[in-house]
């Protein structure tokens, strides 16, 4: 007698499938405007069955930089956003045209402030925010600072860290032994440290030397009438794509007489992929403008009166607002730029992290304008508010944060505390 075992073999087996169709989609969405274009172009000229007409009843906006060179126009592009009166576009102006070939600033705030008839305060605060620019560490003084950045922007920037690069000298000769009882930690740890920083960008442009573009068009355009915002796309220099139905008709006729099979397959499939491509592009413009209106919307006062009403916002809460997927919106926002007031904005400046305060409303990007503000308005009057000063202002008008986060944003735009803020005044 043959006996029957019963036994339960789970199997795990993925059923969803990912086709190209779905894969093009994506890749469009995520495309920047220019990318867009080079894409379309590239495509029909695979397919015979399709005709590109140009949209350019209008005037293309970008940025264009002319007389600068690559680095240099990139980083005016970026740095749009940053000056509201002529005093600070001079600034920036003086800063940029004052990089090496490296990267590297050949100018500090002083030299920049004399050059411009500024405050050495407005300099270091149009500087700091320079440095936030990409590629990371730009405008760095010197090797310590940009490795110091890369680190920090790595998030594993610590004391031990500090003592290395205060003592690069022992790098260079690597001696372990010197480098091992200043950071009290055995060799091998050391090794590792020392490691890391040799695998950082030993120059700011390092980053781009991939990198080809630098132009940068706006995917949206922003402008606000009377207090109501209006969103439409930049179309200009787009391509539409239309299917050159005589000549299809002319192909199927031929291939009705022959009635060969596999020519009408091969025309069936070219028509297809041109609907399948339009399409695409089609639901890449609504969903790009669907995405900005809800994110404008949201941050009409920042629009309104400026970076520091600029209010917490994440992909997860435009996905609720949108209705859509947190990585559709991702690839939505990813590569886009705004044209608004003249300026060149990305369109990912409209988000940013909320506090750990009770009122979530304050982002941490308008929460660090503040504190920069306060720091500046106070040493025009040559005095010197510590983090603890800082966050007692900030409580009374409403915002709940601790000093230790005081300290930290402070930290994060490269401002001193305030024992060697009041040091530099008095000097």
């Amino acid at each position: 007698m043959i006996k029957q075992i019963l036994r339960q073999n789970p199997k795990l087996q993925t059923k969803l499938k990912i086709n190209n169709k779905i894969i093009n989609s994506f890749n469009i969405l995520q495309m920047s405007h220019d990318e867009l274009i080079d894409f379309t172009k590239s495509e029909s000229e695979k397919n015979p069955f399709i005709i590109l007409k140009k949209n350019n009843n209008l005037k293309l906006i970008t940025d264009n930089y002319s007389n600068k060179n690559n680095i240099k126009e990139w980083l005016y592009q970026q740095s749009s956003i940053f000056y509201n009166n002529k005093k600070e576009k001079n600034l920036i102006e003086i800063f940029i045209e004052n990089l090496d070939d490296n990267g590297f600033s050949k100018i500090n705030t002083l030299e920049a402030a004399q050059l411009t008839n500024s405050t050495k305060a407005q300099a270091l605060n149009i500087l700091n925010k320079l440095k936030n620019l990409d590629p990371i560490g730009i405008f760095s003084c010197n090797i310590k600072e940009l490795l110091q950045i890369q680190l920090i922007k790595k998030g594993i920037y610590n004391n031990h860290f500090k003592i290395i690069l205060n003592n690069l000298n022992y790098v260079a000769e690597y001696n372990i032994s010197k480098l091992s009882k200043l950071c009290n930690l055995p060799k091998n740890s050391i090794i590792k440290l020392i490691q890391i920083i040799k695998n950082s960008k030993p120059r700011p442009i390092d980053s781009l030397k991939n990198t080809e573009k630098y132009s940068i068009t706006a995917d949206i355009l922003l402008e606000i009438s009377d207090k109501k915002i209006e969103t439409t796309l930049n179309t200009i220099n787009n391509y539409e794509i239309h299917l050159n139905k005589n000549y299809i008709n002319k192909i199927k006729l031929q291939n009705n007489k022959k009635t060969n099979k596999e020519n009408i397959n091969f025309i069936q499939d070219y028509i297809t992929h041109a609907k399948i491509l339009k399409n695409n592009i089609n639901r890449r413009n609504e969903t790009i403008l669907s995405v900005s209106k809800k994110i404008f919307n949201y941050q009409k006062q920042f629009l309104l009166k400026g970076e520091e009403e600029i209010l917490a916002l994440t992909h997860k809460e435009v996905s609720k607002m949108v209705n859509m997927h947190e990585s559709t919106v991702s690839r939505t926002i990813k590569n886009k730029y705004v044209h608004f007031n003249n300026k060149t904005i990305p369109l990912n400046y409209f988000f940013s992290t909320k506090t750990n305060s009770k009122d979530n409303k304050h982002s941490s990007k308008s929460i660090k304008i503040k504190i920069e503000k306060l720091i500046h308005n106070q040493e025009i009057k040559n005095y010197s508010l510590s983090d603890q000063k800082i966050t007692k202002i900030l409580n009374n008008n409403g915002i709940m944060i601790s000093r230790r986060t005081v300290t930290k944003y402070r930290e994060s735009m490269n401002i001193p505390n305030s024992r060697i803020r009041l040091r530099k005044l008095k000097n």
